[in-house]
């Protein structure tokens, strides 16, 4: 992960980061399944099901897997309160290494007032997204609903769907299917679409929720911050820097917002294409610092955000900077208000 700096969006799941170049993420090497498989939809929705449902985001789902299933990826669990999984994929590989994948990501957003199936459509209308919606049958302790990619995006992408799902903390997963390019080649898209049915009805809930009950947040250098209940946690760091983020569970569809603090060498400050820009003098860990305040647009979206960076006390070349993004002046003051009780921490 980059130290020059974040930005995070979520769509539909999709992690979509600016990050200035992450790491990749190791991968796991697995063998493929005995016997050789014939690379078809058809061959992989026939397969036996395993009796032991496969842990998701670091078991906030779970889902039943054809057997031989394997994990793809070893992500870790990057967030200081406690650790939140943002991303996991599993996979069933056939002979020549052409694959069925399950890939979840936690979305960061929360379901509305609405019915789940009305805001994803609303949300694809917003996108201009050609998909469409069905209710997810079979689900028993979870609600959801299935998103189908249009024919020419599974003949390009071999993506086939996205289960969109929460459980009783109202927080929204993604779980999506996808194949191998040479196995949607073949042109089954029912195939595919049914074996996506069957594994999405198997989806249950873990044992994990999401950690919301805020508290003080340690950082390096002995700094802190008080994070109010309502937001989670993630964290980034690097061998000369670290980096949390803390983002509030929004509405789908609406703005992402989120605050942070970098702490580390070289920070970069966040402003980029500007609608308006002031400064703003200020202080920050009891130090003067300068504030600036400015506007950007977001897909039609008037976004705010608030910035600033002072050099840590007896620590020569290593600075705090702290950074705040929201839909509105008042949640940007709001947050704001957050980053500005980064401390010292006594203990």
């Amino acid at each position: 992960m980059s130290r020059r700096g974040f930005a995070f969006a979520l769509v539909l799941g999709i992690a979509a980061s600016a990050c200035g170049g992450a790491s990749a993420r190791p991968v796991v090497e697995r063998p493929p399944v005995a016997p050789p498989l014939p690379a078809t939809c058809s061959a992989f929705g026939e397969l036996a099901l395993g009796d032991t449902p496969s842990p998701l985001l670091g078991d906030r789902l779970r889902i039943r897997m054809p057997r031989g299933a394997e994990p793809e990826t070893a992500d870790e669990a990057r967030a200081p309160m406690p650790p939140v999984v943002l991303e996991s994929v599993t996979a069933i590989h056939a002979a020549e290494g052409e694959a069925l994948r399950v890939r979840a990501i936690e979305m960061l957003r929360r379901r509305g007032e609405g019915s789940l199936e009305e805001e994803v459509e609303r949300f694809l209308g917003v996108l201009g997204a050609d998909a469409r919606v069905e209710a997810l049958e079979g689900l028993t302790d979870l609600e959801g609903v299935l998103v189908l990619v249009p024919a020419a995006t599974f003949a390009r992408t071999g993506e086939i769907a996205r289960a969109i799902v929460h459980g009783d903390d109202g927080a929204l997963m993604s779980v999506g299917f996808s194949v191998s390019a040479s196995v949607a080649a073949e042109g089954d898209r029912a195939s595919c679409i049914a074996m996506a049915r069957r594994l999405a009805s198997t989806l249950t809930a873990g044992e994990r929720r999401l950690a919301l009950d805020g508290g003080t947040v340690a950082l390096p250098h002995g700094l802190a911050l008080d994070i109010p209940p309502g937001y989670v946690g993630v964290r980034y760091a690097g061998a000369d820097f670290e980096a949390q983020y803390f983002f509030p569970l929004s509405p789908l569809g609406g703005p992402q917002a989120q605050l942070g603090v970098y702490v580390g060498r070289d920070p970069a400050s966040h402003v980029g294409d500007v609608l308006s820009i002031r400064r703003a003098e200020g202080a920050l860990l009891g130090r003067p610092a300068t504030w600036q305040l400015w506007t950007s647009a977001d897909r039609g979206e008037r976004m705010f955000h608030r910035e600033a960076m002072v050099e840590i006390e007896g620590a020569p070349e290593t600075w705090a900077h702290v950074f705040v993004t929201a839909p509105d002046e008042e949640s940007v003051r709001a947050m704001a208000a957050i980053v500005e009780t980064l401390h010292a921490d006594a203990r």
